[in-house]
């Protein structure tokens, strides 16, 4: 059974720990308004910067950390997918695919667990519902990107649930002013091809993109041959990844704007094992679906509306290798799983405003509303629904009242329909020495739902709780930075973080009631 533990956690083992960190600069960076260039080569001009779209960039202004990945890096990298681009590029952050592209991954921002992460595609959490630990990106392909914005510490303000360590948001492909588009193509060693391409364009008010990628292996060995049991027939890994997206704006006025994304991915990836598999696969369907409507009230209020669908299916196939009582192939096979269902559907919406005055504070608030609904007939999770209700408010100043220091002060409320209502709070501030040194410090709490397998798994090894608490954490990062005269762009920062998690989720095996596998499964 699951259950809450009183007992500490601490990615950074209740030690504050530090990093030198040396990187260029991108001068394009997160704000890629009217007027601004991806590359030195190519200038698009890029529009639809709503509230929403600014937050990461007003957090990084009020002491947080925050990281950006522009397409220009990932295309001049090669990566195939999304967790290859994070492994490679975004510091602080460890990824370690499982087996190659599209596939599984172990990963930890700042020391922490991966079910710690917040995944966001363009502003909507893509977390799978089921399973904290299965982080969405084993069928992210890299070309459907046009930026990454990492959030290091505790983001549970703006973000609720599951953003203990930070926020990871894969910005789809963006609107542009004028006519521009690429085709790309390419093969690898594993018997693999990639073929992807986007258009986007503006006729009058309205706004267009649509981008295509198809991403496939025939097979590749993961694991040396050598470690295969012969009951392991299944001894290459494919993948067949299809993602088609399409997003459309529409400008009211210079005031008020609608803008949708329809997202599809159609995916088959291998799960290799090397014992006792004959077949082992996911096949996958997922939609996203958002609407959102950007306005302004006056001079001084910016606000947004937004609704959002997520579904996603996945049939599970698992055919065994029979074997004889010496442990050789008999030639017949057992069916343990084929097209068997488990997934989830997401949905909710947000409403959000930015009030700037003229006597040294600024106000964000906001609402944010999520129903959510899975199953698994694998790992036995009844079909079962949550709802999620979040108030949330920051109290901003500005350079009117602080010429060189900004600070912010936040709370938040969540209401679920089961055990886990919380409040979390965070106060964060940048003060700048001079135009090249700098200190931030963030301060805060932050907290973790439990997923549908912690409150409803029923099965014969393991049952949840549907009584258990979320876990709750606080956090504290500081550090120091600037740059250097060595070099147009070159920055440093020096890092320092400590986070404790209290109500711990994990498996109690000393209640009674709790079968402790000793049963065959």
């Amino acid at each position: 059974m699951r259950a809450n533990f009183k007992t500490h956690y601490s990615s950074a083992t209740l030690v504050c720990c530090a990093a030198w960190i040396l990187s260029f600069y991108s001068p394009t960076g997160w704000t890629q308004t009217k007027g601004s260039a991806t590359s030195q080569d190519e200038e698009i001009l890029i529009t639809g910067q709503g509230l929403e779209e600014t937050i990461p960039g007003e957090l990084s202004r009020y002491g947080n950390r925050l990281e950006i990945v522009n397409a220009d890096t990932i295309k001049l990298g090669g990566y195939l997918d999304l967790s290859q681009t994070l492994q490679m590029q975004v510091p602080g952050l460890y990824i370690a695919p499982k087996h190659g592209p599209f596939d599984y991954m172990n990963c930890s921002l700042q020391g922490a667990r991966c079910e710690d992460t917040l995944w966001l595609i363009d502003g909507v959490r893509i977390n799978n519902r089921l399973y904290n630990t299965t982080a969405p990106l084993d069928t992210i392909p890299a070309h459907m990107i046009e930026r990454i914005e990492v959030l290091y510490g505790g983001q549970g303000i703006f973000y609720g649930t599951q953003s203990v360590a930070g926020v990871v948001n894969v910005v789809t492909r963006s609107f542009s002013e004028e006519p521009a588009g690429s085709i790309e193509a390419g093969l690898d060693g594993n018997d693999g091809y990639h073929v992807a391409g986007d258009y986007r364009t503006s006729i009058g008010n309205h706004q267009l993109v649509v981008y295509a990628s198809q991403d496939e292996s025939d097979g590749y060995r993961p694991i040396p041959l050598n470690e295969f049991q012969p009951s392991g027939t299944d001894r290459e890994r494919g993948y067949e990844v299809l993602t088609l997206g399409a997003k459309y704006a529409y400008n009211f006025s210079d005031a008020t704007r609608l803008s949708i994304l329809y997202q599809h991915t159609d995916n088959e990836v291998d799960n290799v094992q090397p014992y006792q598999a004959a077949i082992r696969n996911n096949a996958r369907l997922e939609d996203l679906v958002t609407a959102k409507l950007d306005f302004r009230i006056g001079d001084n209020i910016d606000a947004y509306l937004k609704g959002y669908y997520h579904d996603w299916d996945t049939e599970w196939d698992h055919i065994t290798n029979d074997l004889d009582a010496s442990g050789n192939l008999t030639g017949t096979q057992t069916v343990l799983y084929q097209d068997t269902f488990w997934g989830f559907e997401d949905f909710g919406v947000t409403a959000g405003a930015k009030i700037t005055t003229n006597h040294g504070l600024d106000y964000a608030l906001g609402y944010d509303y999520q129903e959510f609904s899975g199953r698994d007939d694998v790992w036995l999770i009844a079909d079962k629904s949550e709802q999620a209700h979040g108030i949330f408010g920051q109290i901003r100043t500005s350079e009117l009242l602080f010429e060189n220091t900004l600070i912010a002060v936040g709370v938040r409320y969540n209401i679920t329909s089961g055990e886990a209502d919380q409040t979390v709070w965070n106060l964060s501030g940048q003060h700048n020495f001079r135009d090249d040194l700098y200190a931030r410090a963030s301060l805060g709490t932050a907290f973790r739902l439990p997923d549908a397998e912690e409150l409803y798994l029923m099965d014969c090894c393991e049952v949840g709780n549907p009584n258990l608490e979320p876990e709750h954490s606080r956090n504290l990062n500081l550090s120091v930075g600037g740059t250097l005269a060595l070099a147009e762009g070159l920055q440093w920062e020096l890092i320092g973080f400590v986070r404790k998690v209290d109500n711990l989720i994990d498996i109690d095996f000393d209640n009674p009631a709790y079968p402790a596998f000793q049963c065959l499964c």
